[in-house]
C-alpha cells in the first residue's frame, strides 16, 4: 500500500513538473509572440513613415523641377527680349548723322570722326552736300579787311554779296564775335555728340556682357535640372520636357 502511494506521488510530481515545464514554455512562446507583434507593428509604422517621406520627397522634387522650368522659361524670354533690343541698337548705330551737324563740322575744318567710323564699319561714306554759299561763307571769314586778297575779282565780291543777301544767314565782315560764338557752339555740339556716341558704345558693351552672363547662367541651370532629374529618378516625360526646354 505504501509502495502504491509512493508511486502515485512520484507520478504526480512528474506530471506537475511536466505541467510546469509546459507552462514555462507557453509563457516563453507568448513572450515571443508579443515581441514579434511589437516588431511587426514597428515595421508597419516604419513602412508607413517611409512611404509618407517618399511621397513628400517626390512632391518636393516635382515642385523644384517645375520651379526650375519656370526659371528657364523666364530666362529664355529675357534673352529673346535682350536679343531684340540688341538688334534694334545695332540698327541705330548705322543711322546717318544729321546733315547740319556734318556740315557744321566741315565748316569748322575739324576731322569728321563719325564718317571715319562708318567707313571702318563698312558703310559707304557719302560726300557732304554742296551748297551755293559755302565758298562765300569761307571767303567771308578769310576775306576780313585784315586778310583781304588784293587779287580778288570784283565780280566774286558781287557774287558773295548776292549770295549773302539772298540767304540772309551769313555774317557780315564786322560780325567776328558772332563767328567766334558760332565756332564755340559748334565745338560744344561736337563734344556733346562724341560723348553721346561714347555712352552708346559703353551701353552696347554692357549689354553684350550681360547677355553672355545670362547665357552662361541658363546653361548652368539646365545642367542642374538634368542632374536633379537623374538623381531623383523622375519619369521619362519629365526628362523629355527638360530636354525640350534646353533645346529651345
Amino acid at each position: 500500500m505504501e509502495a502504491m502511494k509512493r508511486d502515485y506521488r512520484d507520478q504526480l510530481e512528474g506530471r506537475t513538473q511536466s505541467l510546469e515545464h509546459l507552462m514555462s514554455k507557453i509563457s516563453e512562446q507568448e513572450e515571443c509572440i508579443n515581441r514579434i507583434r511589437n516588431e511587426a507593428q514597428q515595421a508597419q509604422q516604419s513602412l508607413r513613415e517611409e512611404r509618407r517621406m517618399f511621397a513628400l520627397s517626390k512632391e518636393g522634387t516635382s515642385a523644384r523641377i517645375r520651379y526650375l522650368e519656370g526659371m528657364m522659361r523666364s530666362l529664355q524670354a529675357e534673352l529673346r527680349d535682350r536679343e531684340r533690343i540688341d538688334h534694334e541698337l545695332r540698327g541705330t548705330t548705322l543711322t546717318p548723322r544729321p546733315v547740319f551737324l556734318r556740315d557744321l563740322t566741315v565748316a569748322m575744318g575739324e576731322t569728321d570722326t563719325w564718317d571715319e567710323e562708318q567707313v571702318r564699319l563698312g558703310a559707304t561714306k557719302s560726300p557732304p552736300p554742296a551748297f551755293p554759299c559755302d565758298s562765300a561763307f569761307a571767303n567771308k571769314i578769310v576775306g576780313h579787311p585784315r586778310h583781304e586778297d588784293p587779287m580778288r575779282d570784283g565780280d566774286d565780291e558781287a557774287d558773295d554779296h548776292d549770295c549773302t543777301e539772298g540767304d540772309g544767314l551769313l555774317p557780315s565782315d564786322d560780325d567776328t564775335n558772332v563767328i567766334a560764338l558760332l565756332r564755340e557752339e559748334i565745338a560744344s555740339l561736337g563734344n556733346s555728340l562724341a560723348q553721346s556716341e561714347t555712352r552708346r558704345a559703353d551701353m552696347l558693351d554692357d549689354f553684350q556682357r550681360e547677355r553672355q552672363e545670362y547665357i552662361a547662367q541658363y546653361k548652368r541651370l539646365s545642367e542642374v535640372v538634368k542632374k536633379l532629374v537623374v538623381e531623383r529618378g523622375a519619369s521619362g516625360a519629365g526628362a523629355l520636357v527638360i530636354d525640350e526646354i534646353a533645346q529651345n
